[in-house]
């Protein structure tokens, strides 16, 4: 099921009964989140699993804040995973229909059968009525076939403590409400203020302490892009800013092969460990720098196999990133072109039969966005050539003529051990808990394989390409980076 998470916003007055009210009162925003917890929990125990919801505002007053509670509890429906919140868009078109917002006069049965047009089966809706210590906050679900309430919630709290116009001392104050779709770090400076808060995927929060001017807000995304917008607010009216960025997915193709059946070097002993930790290792960066990795990990796996992971990757979009690793033998056909071997590679005559030729893989990279191809297999200079064709960075182990090793301390080959040193930390040369390309490039050619305790005394000399506009393109973010460096 399809869950996206939107409100639906109406201004219609309701009236509710004020008469049990115990004399207690804790602060607005220890409230708004009781409330929202407490009300998620109650709708998700009564109404029946898989229910499509709409999210009604139906407050006069306060739009503000029962607009940020009805978002968060559309957050936890969505989250819990068994509930459709109608699509804003779809109610947004219908409010501005029938001018709802203008008239303010919507009794229930009309709400219900507005939103009855678009599938929805319950409504909760949020409002704040009465003053002083004799204001209360409901949310409140009906059913919508019968129109019974499904669950209610109320809370006790002071109007005193609703942001308003003016604070004690005569200085304007003013409301602002910041929502973002991706988790992030926002800097708000501006009037002798700054103020640095983390921010939850799908979150909002409240900023009501403001003295009326010019803010500049920046929000730097777990992948190091940055929104940066200036906002001007005064003391009339709450301002709502949101942001919305989509980190990318990434398409993983992670190849390793040790076992041959009649190929010259014979069985290897570390190309499926090869595979596994670089899968891995990009498959950790899902929610920090990704979306989501689409993961395929093809082990000892045959032509056809390695084919249909391949063909997988045409399903990424311009804004995804593809990442390829290859790790086993690797040979040059006589025209000096590329090949990999599967684990059904035979050699008959001289000939080698069931390979993976460059042919075949750069057809899959011919595609706009972000290309990363690493070999850790034996190459030639032509392969570099062949790749940089279609703008890829390209990570090879050696030059041309050298072989690749395996270092049995190491339980890898050396060029993929170095590789997954670098994106766990140690290319951050800046340490700004990011790892760019340039960094991660650096590191491997200037690695000292001195520095680390194997019988391997002469490494052979990797071989990179970067197109110069994809120098900084960030390839891993360190998950230990202090919250300064996010």
């Amino acid at each position: 099921m399809n869950r996206k998470y939107f409100c639906f916003i109406f201004l219609i007055p309701l009236l509710f009964s004020c008469a049990s009210i115990k004399d207690e009162h804790i602060d607005l925003e220890s409230t708004l989140n009781n409330a929202i917890v407490d009300a998620s929990n109650n709708i998700i125990e009564k109404i029946p699993l898989y229910t499509k919801i709409a999210m009604v505002n139906t407050s006069v007053d306060y739009q503000e804040l029962t607009n940020y509670v009805l978002r968060e509890i559309a957050v936890s429906l969505v989250n819990h995973g068994n509930f459709e919140i109608v699509e804003r868009e779809e109610l947004d078109s219908i409010n501005k229909e029938h001018n709802f917002q203008m008239s303010g006069v919507v009794n229930d049965s009309d709400v219900i059968s507005i939103v009855e047009k678009y599938g929805a089966q319950s409504v909760v809706s949020c409002s704040i009525s009465g003053s002083g210590n004799l204001c209360r906050l409901y949310i409140r679900t009906l059913d919508v076939r019968t129109g019974k309430v499904q669950a209610l919630n109320s809370y006790s709290i002071k109007d005193t403590d609703i942001p308003t116009n003016k604070n004690t001392t005569g200085v304007a104050q003013c409301t602002l409400i910041v929502s973002s779709s991706s988790s992030g770090k926002l800097e708000i400076t501006g009037s002798n203020k700054s103020i640095v808060v983390d921010f939850q995927p799908m979150s909002s929060q409240i900023f009501s302490e403001f003295q009326a001017g010019t803010y500049i807000l920046t929000m730097t995304y777990p992948d190091g892009k940055t929104d940066r917008r200036p906002v001007t607010i005064n003391a009339s009216t709450a301002v709502e800013i949101e942001f919305k960025y989509q980190m990318p997915n990434l398409w993983l193709v992670s190849i390793g092969t040790n076992k041959y059946k009649n190929v010259d070097g014979g069985d290897l002993r570390f190309a499926i460990s090869d595979a596994r930790s670089i899968n891995q290792s990009f498959k950790d960066q899902e929610g920090l720098l990704y979306n989501h990795v689409y993961n395929q990990l093809i082990l000892d796996g045959t032509r056809n196999g390695i084919l249909g992971a391949l063909n997988s990757l045409y399903q990424a979009n311009k804004n995804d990133i593809i990442v390829l690793y290859f790790s086993g033998h690797g040979y040059n056909d006589n025209s000096n072109n590329y090949l990999y071997f599967p684990s059904d590679t035979i050699r008959s005559n001289g000939i080698f039969s069931n390979c993976i030729s460059i042919n075949d893989i750069l057809p899959v990279l011919n595609v706009t966005g972000t290309k990363i191809v690493i070999f850790d297999t034996d190459v030639n200079t032509k392969l570099i050539s062949d790749l940089r064709k279609v703008e890829a960075i390209v990570f090879l182990p050696a030059i041309g003529g050298e072989y690749t090793l395996e270092a049995v301390e190491l339980g890898h080959g050396l060029f993929t051990y170095i590789l997954l040193n670098g994106l766990e930390g140690r290319a951050d040369i800046n340490n700004d808990g990011f790892i760019n390309a340039r960094e991660l490039g650096d590191y491997v050619l200037k690695f000292d394989v001195k520095s680390i305790d194997i019988s391997i005394e002469h490494a052979p000399q990797p071989l990179i390409y970067i197109p110069k506009e994809k120098e900084n393109f960030i390839l891993s973010r360190v998950k230990t980076i202090t919250k300064q460096n996010m």
